[in-house]
């Protein structure tokens, strides 16, 4: 806060500076001396209201900031597990990477069908048939009722069909 008002001190004291400057070189002259001044106010004026803005959104920006983090923090923690899940065939990983994979199938076929998630849950559990009948697609039926999807070593390009397919559903 010490920072904004710095500047914003020292843009007023540049903007005194310029227009006794402008007034002087201009004094014979006093049209152009209302131009040169005004434009001035104009220049440091808007400089004067980023510098504001700047101070009154700070918190605005600390929370933007933060939201982005966490979401690469998700991001940053789907790749260990993936990597956890296929390049060491770590069975609790494979267990977690299928229920976050099923997670966004449910999510993609919810927003895709129009409908609840809960509701195309407790179809998923209850009646699977008519689970397949609301949401039309096999692979995307298949992709919700699945409880493994069979994450090994060598399984990349299958579970990359499952994200893609649901990356399309989602659009």
């Amino acid at each position: 806060m010490k920072k904004q008002i710095r500047t914003l001190v020292g843009i007023g004291v540049v903007y005194l500076a310029v227009s006794i400057v402008l007034d002087f070189f201009l004094a014979g002259y006093p049209i152009l001396t209302w131009l040169g001044i005004g434009f001035a106010f104009i220049v440091f004026g808007t400089v004067m209201i980023d510098v504001l803005l700047e101070l009154n959104l700070h918190p605005l920006a600390k929370q933007s900031a933060a939201r982005f983090k966490r979401k690469e923090d998700d991001l940053t923690r789907l790749d260990k597990l993936c990597k956890k899940a296929i390049d060491d065939s770590d069975p609790v990983a494979s267990k977690l990477l299928t229920e976050r994979i099923r997670s966004l199938a449910f999510a993609a076929a919810a927003y895709h069908c129009n409908t609840d998630e809960s509701l195309l849950r407790d179809m998923a559990a209850q009646d699977p048939a008519s689970l397949r009948r609301q949401v039309r697609d096999q692979f995307m039926a298949e992709a919700i009722t699945t409880t493994d999807y069979g994450v090994t070593k060598g399984s990349k390009r299958k579970l990359d069909d499952y994200l893609t397919r649901i990356e399309d559903w989602s659009n």
